[in-house]
């Protein structure tokens, strides 16, 4: 039981380290540039669908944290 409460609560801890992180990088983004960007939460689903995607298909989680930036970046390059 403890076991399962520790392990929770890291999990809990690191979630809401990964929403802090980007929610600081786009109050950063829209406080230094005065542009209202709501494309961003599109390419943060966008590379969670594909990091999804890749780690069922293969099977390793890896693999989808090497491709998956790449695949991001070039779909970034795309749209702009």
């Amino acid at each position: 039981m403890t076991a399962l409460v520790l392990a929770l609560a890291v999990n809990g801890l690191v979630w809401g380290l990964i929403i802090a992180l980007i929610a600081l990088g786009l109050s950063i983004i829209f406080g230094l540039l005065d542009i209202i960007n709501v494309a961003h939460g599109d390419f943060f689903m966008l590379g969670t669908v594909f990091a999804l995607v890749l780690a069922s298909a293969t099977g390793s989680y890896w693999i989808a944290l090497v491709l998956v930036p790449v695949i991001g970046f070039g779909v970034g390059l795309l749209m702009e």
